[in-house]
Order: C-alpha cells, then sequence, then structure tokens
C-alpha cells in the first residue's frame, strides 16, 4: 500500500488490532440534536474561493487529450510542459495561473509532511519577484499555502516567471479543458442490480450486503457523528431524500451543507451522495453512512476532470467543511495531470488535521491525479463477478464494487432508483464504509484507518477474488469477524504396509478475529471450537471436512468452507484412483 508512515496532526489517532477486537460494544444512546439543511457561508478570508469554475475564458482543445495522451508518455506534471503547451492550459484559465513559491536553494515551498519549508523573508521577496514581472498581476495571496494567483499576459511572461528562483510551480488556476467536456458521468441509467428491503423499508443495495456493510451496521450503525465532505458535481435539490427529508427516521439527529451551488446540473455528485449518506427512513434507498453528517462542494459539472473547476478548492472547500473540519474528503474525481495546489492542500489537511481523503484511481485506462498521491486512499471498482470494469486503471489500494442503487435527480421522479458505476462508485462505498470505522474508533489517525480498510480487505478476511488489489470488507474493518476461510490440517492421509493402525485421528483447525461474539465454530463432525478431531479409517477414500463460523452476537449466517481430504491404503491400491471410490 502507498500510504506513508504517521500523522502528526494535533489530533493524531491510534488505532490497533487489540483496540479493534476491544472496543466492539455499541454503548449507550446516540447524542440528540436538532437536524437540519443549511447552506453555507464562505470561510474566512483564508480560504474564500478566488475564481469562479464558471469562466468564459476561451475554449482550446482538445487538452484532456493533451494530458493523457502526455500521461501515457510518463509526462505528469505542468513542470515537465514546454512554455507553449503549458500557455494553452492557463490561456483557458482566464490566463489565471497558480505560481507556487520557494526559498531559492530548496526544490519545493511546502513539505510532504504539510508544513511551510519557505521563509517569511523568502515569502515575501518571492511574492516582489513576481509582481516584478512584466506582463504580471497578481490577484491573490494565499495565508494556508505558499502560492500567489497571476493574471498571466502571455507566454512570454509565462516564460519569465518560471526562471525566477522563488517559484516552484506555474500552473493554470483552473482544472481546465475543452468545457465540451462537461456533463461526463452525468447519466441516469435506471438500476437493475440485485437489492433487498430493509427493517425500515429501504432499498438496500445487493453489492452493499456482498460488501458486508449490513452486518458492519450491528456494530457501527451509520456512521453516527462523522462528517463527509464530498467533492463532486453538487446535489439535485429536487431530490428530497438528500434535502428535507435528509435527518428523517433512523438518520434524525445529522446535518447536510450544500455549499457552492443554486442546483446541480450533473447527477454525478446526486447519485454518489446517495450511496456515501442517503438516508434510513424508509422511502428509498439506503445509504452506507447512513447517520453522518454529509458537506457537499461542488467543484464543476464534470466528473473526470480534465474539465474546469478550481483547483485548489476542490479540496480546500470539502475538507474545511464552512468550520467543521471533515473526518473524511470524497474525490470521485481526477486529473491526467499533477497539480501543486492540489497536492499541497491536501498534505496540508492530511498532516494538520487528519482529514482521511479518499480518491477515485483511474478512468480511461489513465491513472487519475490526486488519487496518486501517497496520502490518498485510491479506490477503484470491481464487477459483480470481480472482473474489472471498462475504466479501470492501476495502481490502486483497494477495490469496490460498482453498479450500485443511488439516488436520482428529481426532474423525473426524485423517487427513481438509478445507478452509479465505475470508479466513482467504488469511491463513495468506500467513503461510506470508513465513516463506519471512524464512529467506532473516533481518536484513530486518518493514515490508520486507511491501512485498517486495506488489511482487513479480500482473501485476509474472506472476501471473494477480484481483479488488482483486495475487495473491502465493512464487517472486518469494524471489528467484525475476520476469517480467511483456510482450515489448517492435512488433506492426505495415507497407511503403508507396514502400519498396523485401523484408523488415524487428525487435527484440524481454524484461526478467527474479532467479531461481536460469541463466535460460535462448528465442524461436520459435530466438534465445536477453533479446533476438531477427525478419525479417517484406513481405506481408499474421499471425504471433507467442513466447518461454519458464526458470529452470535448478529442475526446474519455464519460462514462456511470445505476442505477436501483424500485417504489412500498403499497395501491395497485402489484400481483406479479417487474420487471414483466405487472401484477400491
Amino acid at each position: 500500500m502507498r500510504r506513508v508512515a504517521h500523522c502528526t496532526a494535533a489530533r493524531a489517532r491510534v488505532l490497533s488490532a487489540a483496540a479493534r477486537v476491544g472496543i466492539i460494544a455499541l454503548a449507550g444512546a446516540f447524542a440528540a440534536g436538532c437536524s437540519e439543511l443549511t447552506t453555507a457561508t464562505p470561510p474566512p478570508p483564508a480560504t474564500q474561493p478566488g475564481l469562479s469554475a464558471a469562466s468564459s475564458g476561451p475554449h482550446y482543445g482538445p487538452l484532456h487529450q493533451v494530458s493523457k495522451d502526455l500521461a501515457r508518455q510518463g509526462i505528469r506534471s505542468f513542470n515537465q510542459y514546454p512554455d507553449s503547451t503549458l500557455w494553452r492550459f492557463i490561456e483557458a484559465s482566464d490566463s489565471i495561473a497558480t505560481v507556487g513559491i520557494k526559498s531559492p536553494q530548496a526544490a519545493r515551498g511546502f513539505s510532504n509532511r504539510g508544513k511551510w519549508l519557505v521563509s517569511q523573508s523568502d515569502w515575501q521577496a518571492g511574492q516582489m519577484a513576481v509582481r516584478a514581472v512584466p506582463g504580471a498581476t497578481v490577484t491573490r495571496v494565499d495565508t494556508l499555502v505558499p502560492w500567489v494567483m497571476v493574471k498571466v499576459q502571455g507566454v512570454a511572461t509565462l516564460t519569465l516567471l518560471r526562471r525566477l528562483p522563488h517559484v516552484e510551480y506555474v500552473e493554470p488556476a483552473l482544472m481546465v479543458d475543452m468545457r465540451l467536456l462537461d456533463n461526463q458521468g452525468c447519466g441516469e441509467p435506471l438500476y437493475s442490480g440485485p437489492s433487498t428491503r430493509t427493517a425500515s423499508g429501504d432499498t438496500l443495495s445487493g453489492p452493499f450486503q456482498w460488501m458486508r456493510v449490513d452486518r458492519a451496521w450491528h456494530f457501527s450503525p451509520g456512521g453516527r457523528g462523522v462528517l463527509i465532505g464530498l467533492s463532486d458535481t453538487g446535489i439535485n435539490l429536487g431530490q428530497p431524500e438528500l434535502n428535507e427529508r435528509f435527518a428523517e427516521g433512523q438518520s434524525a439527529g445529522r446535518q447536510i451543507t450544500l455549499t457552492n451551488q443554486v442546483d446541480a446540473t450533473c447527477s454525478h455528485g446526486t447519485r454518489s451522495a446517495g450511496v456515501i449518506a442517503a438516508p434510513m427512513n424508509g422511502r428509498n434507498i439506503v445509504g452506507i453512512a447512513w447517520a453522518a453528517d454529509l458537506f457537499s462542494y461542488k467543484h464543476g459539472n464534470d466528473v473526470l476532470v480534465w474539465g474546469e473547476g478550481a483547483a485548489y478548492e476542490a479540496v480546500r472547500w470539502p475538507a474545511y467543511a464552512n468550520g467543521r473540519i471533515s473526518d473524511i474528503v470524497s474525490m470521485a474525481w481526477g486529473t491526467a495531470v499533477e497539480y501543486g495546489s492540489v497536492r499541497n492542500e491536501i498534505l496540508l489537511w492530511h498532516y494538520n488535521h487528519n482529514v482521511l481523503f479518499i480518491a477515485s484511481s483511474g478512468a480511461e485506462g489513465v491513472t487519475l491525479y490526486p488519487s496518486s498521491i501517497p496520502e490518498v486512499l485510491s479506490v477503484n471498482a470491481a464487477n459483480y463477478d470481480g472482473t474489472a470494469p471498462s475504466s479501470a486503471a492501476e495502481p490502486t489500494d483497494i477495490i469496490a464494487y460498482h453498479n450500485l442503487a443511488a439516488t436520482a435527480m428529481g426532474w423525473e421522479g426524485p423517487d427513481r432508483i438509478v445507478n452509479l458505476g465505475q470508479a466513482s462508485a467504488g469511491t463513495a462505498a468506500v467513503a461510506g464504509i470508513a465513516a463506519l470505522v471512524i464512529q467506532l474508533y473516533p481518536e484513530a489517525s486518518n493514515t490508520n484507518i486507511a491501512q485498517w480498510l486495506v488489511s482487513t480487505a479480500g482473501a485476509a478476511c474472506g472476501m471473494p477474488p477480484t481483479w488488482g488489489p483486495a475487495l473491502i470488507n465493512a464487517e472486518a474493518a469494524v471489528g467484525g469477524v475476520c476469517w480467511n476461510k483456510s482450515i489448517s490440517g492435512p488433506n492426505f492421509i495415507s497407511w503403508d504396509s507396514w502400519d498396523t493402525e485401523p484408523y488415524k485421528d487428525v487435527a484440524y483447525s481454524v484461526t478467527v478475529s474479532g467479531g461481536y461474539g460469541p463466535i460460535e465454530i462448528t465442524w461436520s463432525n459435530g466438534s465445536v471450537g477453533p479446533t476438531a478431531i477427525y478419525r479417517w479409517w484406513r481405506g481408499n477414500w474421499i471425504g471433507h471436512v467442513s466447518v461454519t463460523v458464526r458470529d452470535a452476537g448478529i442475526p446474519f449466517p455464519g460462514y462456511s468452507n470445505t476442505m477436501q481430504v483424500e485417504g489412500r491404503d498403499w497395501s491395497n491400491p485402489p484400481e483406479c484412483p479417487p474420487p471414483q471410490i466405487t472401484c477400491n
């Protein structure tokens, strides 16, 4: 896993396997509180957006094809672009660039641990040097990260800026592209996958059950008290599940906040929000984190953000969340080129404020940025049979199923159940499951939460195989049963001609951790407990050892597995080999 070793945040949180097993009880009632729908007021000046995503700049392109083609050649940084190519991107960004400031002797102005490296004197000198460049007009000076926004007159000005010893990077202030790419990922196909009904009457997506989400709810009911920041295409005001109904039923007492939007015109954010946090109220689908708070920031009208949208804002707003720092930021978008301003924002909030960033790892065969940042938990998706979807790209940290039941735009009926697919669905699912873990372990670090999600995924805790990395297991992630379904013991029992014993007693065992308890382990010979003795009689045969592991603390069936065992008597070998045991 591409995860950094340690979180140095002031509220750093520690999670251990021992704590996971020990802190399982669902103690006490949930905190009461009034729920409300709010629209965000602007953050303080240091975090207030400096650009509108609805830029009226010239349409160039296809810039997304330029960035993707260069990425496939290994050119992923604007610092690697020649001036003429970079200028195309900056001109499409209303000729406004973000300029990173550093000390002349340093490679960077912001550290990999989210700290300023540039001294105050060099910070001031860098600003003065930028202002002195002919054709450069500083329009904004940031106070959280060492960069300034600059109106660039032309390619000659750009060239001079890039040569300054105080400049780390020059990049477009907007995540620019052909605006003709708007509405990528915005369709609303109806959901046709499997589903069931919860006791509350909500539609439960079948893949949620396969990822053991409903089991996880018995340990962590809905992510209560966790704040999820959603950086996406906004939420449609006509979808009542994400507006006036958001805090109904068992989801009462929580809050949703919508910002940077009048209304959403792309369904992607509405569908993502539904998968993450639709309420448990008996009216529509239920989301994974149905008790969590949600802060929605609209970064633009396109999921594949080769398109427009202010770069740093797509991280800062959902992380800052109108004054309350988010526990999780879900980012089902990306670019083919790396933005220094985005990287530094993620480092700032990851290390100093313990925010867990989760992002889609790829689309159209290209690994997306910022999922490639080590501090980001990168997610992709799997088809129901475990194979890779059409847009999958590696590398990635974890897999979740896609084609999930989601909430619809209100235009054609808000109670329709639509589909969310590809890595976007995986990202939403992992964000919701992460909220369940944080509800149980609120003092754990973002790094340890990410590591725990990965370490309990896949075959390690009994999930089926998928392409790429391991499939997420919500039950094991929140402290439920973790069993890799293996049975320890011999699968071949033999007698030689000089053996005199008529039978052999053989031990078999399983190793199980976690669970609400008590854990019931039942063997096919009637034994109970982690170890069973099977008596095998001399002969030539095919036998079986079967075991079922069940957490009796939750109302679900157990997990079973069977090992085939072959017996062979070499003093009286069969005429034909097993399993044709009739020819002994």
